[in-house]
């Protein structure tokens, strides 16, 4: 239910116009940095890929407006192997930076050139990562500790040599598929219990796709895998992410700041009324995709429950409010004490 409720938010929030599904990729080389320090890994490459796109997009020979993007990250490949990734969607226009005119990105058939989006994000992440270093100080640990000799420390710049993996393409079903794509992984682990084919004391058997093996018509193989039990939770545990590490963010004129704003500019300067969403929207547009309401009990069919989420220091944080609990408190009864 959480991923539905993201995705039909998200929907709402779309303008219509074409959309582009961009992914950053980072290089082999710097995944035991990846592994040791994620925190400050995955922060330098969502700053790094919204600045490049930013900059870009603010260019006139591809827009010259302000852009925005949401961006989701994975850290897994298919083998639950180390692969971090972000996915994003970005539209191609922006609002101009007079902020009275939507402007339409200059070419229709790419939203900038990926050699050079390519070409800005590598150099960002390497000046973002070397400010780093040199300003706030890397804690090297775990295996990284190697880069505390300056002699290793150069020798993994070397990937910054190499060109890197930028992917950018406009989905034929427009941005609803893009959204349907990610809203697996926005609420999900690195694994379905459905990829899952045998267990047994010692090994668990996967399945997996190859994308460097197609078939006659393009498809990826599936194929089997076979792990002992230590390095399938090894590799699982290279997919947790630090606590209240946020691995959803928007920015631009898709930021939380500029929803109310920017967002809702862009929305009436292109003639789009959005669906004003409640909570009893919310929970009707779930019930007719799921068949599921989340505010009667799925066990005695008790009405407006109310769900709260226990946190680990003992405190209750609302998750679902029913209809009653906003109704205003009924007035005392005040009664003579003798």
């Amino acid at each position: 239910m959480k991923k539905e409720e993201w995705l039909i938010k998200r929907a709402q929030e779309l303008i219509p116009i074409k959309y582009y599904h961009i992914v950053f990729t980072l290089p082999n080389e710097l995944n035991l940095l990846c592994m040791n320090h994620p925190k400050l890994m995955y922060n330098i490459l969502f700053r790094s890929a919204w600045e490049s796109l930013r900059r870009l997009m603010a260019m006139p020979q591809w827009c010259g407006a302000q852009a925005g993007m949401l961006a989701v990250l994975h850290t897994w490949g298919q083998n639950m192997s180390l692969h971090p990734h972000l996915h994003c969607i970005v539209p191609a226009g922006g609002l101009g930076f007079g902020g009275k005119k939507w402007v339409n990105c200059r070419k229709s058939s790419v939203i900038v050139d990926v050699k050079d989006l390519s070409k800005l994000f590598r150099k960002t992440f390497r000046k973002k990562l070397i400010e780093a270093w040199e300003f706030e100080g890397i804690d090297f640990r775990g295996k990284a500790e190697r880069y505390e000799d300056i002699e290793a420390w150069r020798t993994l710049f070397m990937c910054f040599e190499k060109d890197w993996v930028v992917y950018a393409k406009c989905p034929n079903a427009g941005p609803n598929q893009t959204l349907n794509y990610l809203s697996r992984y926005t609420h999900s682990v690195a694994i379905s219990e459905g990829r899952i084919s045998e267990l047994t004391k010692e090994d668990i058997h996967l399945i997996y796709k190859d994308y460097r093996d197609e078939d006659e018509n393009g498809v990826p193989k599936k194929k089997p895998l076979m792990l002992k039990r230590k390095d399938f939770m090894s590799r699982f545990c290279l997919h947790i992410l630090p606590s209240r590490f946020q691995k959803i963010r928007y920015f631009g004129i898709w930021a939380m700041s500029n929803r109310k704003t920017k967002l809702a500019l862009c929305q009436q300067l292109l003639g789009h009324k959005p669906l004003l969403l409640t909570m009893q929207g919310i929970k009707a547009i779930l019930k007719q995709k799921l068949g599921i309401d989340p505010s009667v009990c799925p066990h005695c069919g008790s009405e407006n429950i109310v769900t709260f989420i226990v946190s680990p220091n003992g405190g209750l944080t609302r998750k679902l409010i029913p209809d009653f609990v906003n109704r205003p408190p009924p007035k005392p009864i005040l009664k003579k004490v003798a």
